[in-house]
C-alpha cells in the first residue's frame, strides 16, 4: 500500500478497500471523483471506445470488467473522507485568522460544530493533519481544498 493511502485508509469504506485490491489506487480515486455516490454501468469487456476505459485505462478496465462486467457498480461517495477534508480546511482557515462565526458562514455549518471540529483538530498532532491533507490532496485534487 502506498504510504499516502495509510493516512486516510480508515476514512475509506470497505468497498473502496476491496476495489483498490482489484484496480490501481489512482483508478479507484478517479472513479470516486467522477462517480462517487452513484452507480456505474460496467461493460461486458474493456474496449478502447468504452467511457470507463477512457477514464481508468485499458488494464484496470479489463480487471474491473472481469469481475463486475455487465453489472452496475456502486461507487461510494466517501463522505467520511470528504468530511475530514472539510475539517482540515476549517482548521487551516481558523489558523489563518477566521473567526468561528466567519467559518460557520463559509462552510454553512453551525458555530457549535465549528468549535467541535476545531477542538478535535487541536488534539491531533500538526504532522498528522499535514499527512492526511497531503494524502487527500494527492487523490482529490479538484475536490477539497479549493477556495470558496
Amino acid at each position: 500500500m502506498k504510504p499516502e493511502i495509510k493516512a486516510i485508509y480508515d476514512y475509506l469504506p470497505e468497498s473502496i478497500h476491496y476495489l483498490m485490491t482489484i484496480i490501481s489506487i489512482e483508478s479507484t480515486f478517479i472513479l470516486i471523483n467522477k462517480y462517487g455516490g452513484a452507480l456505474v454501468d460496467v461493460p461486458a469487456s474493456a474496449k478502447p471506445t468504452n467511457k470507463l476505459t477512457g477514464l481508468i485505462g485499458i488494464d484496470d478496465a479489463k480487471k474491473l470488467t472481469a469481475i463486475f462486467g455487465l453489472t452496475q457498480l456502486e461507487i461510494p461517495a466517501c463522505l467520511k473522507l470528504k468530511l475530514l477534508a472539510r475539517d482540515i480546511a476549517i482548521f487551516e482557515d481558523s489558523k489563518a485568522g477566521l473567526s468561528g462565526y466567519e467559518l460557520s458562514l463559509k462552510y454553512k455549518i453551525g458555530t457549535r460544530s465549528i468549535r467541535r471540529i476545531l477542538n478535535a483538530m487541536n488534539r491531533q498532532e500538526l504532522a498528522l493533519i499535514a499527512e492526511k491533507k497531503a494524502a487527500i490532496t494527492a487523490f482529490f485534487k479538484p475536490l477539497v481544498f479549493s477556495k470558496r
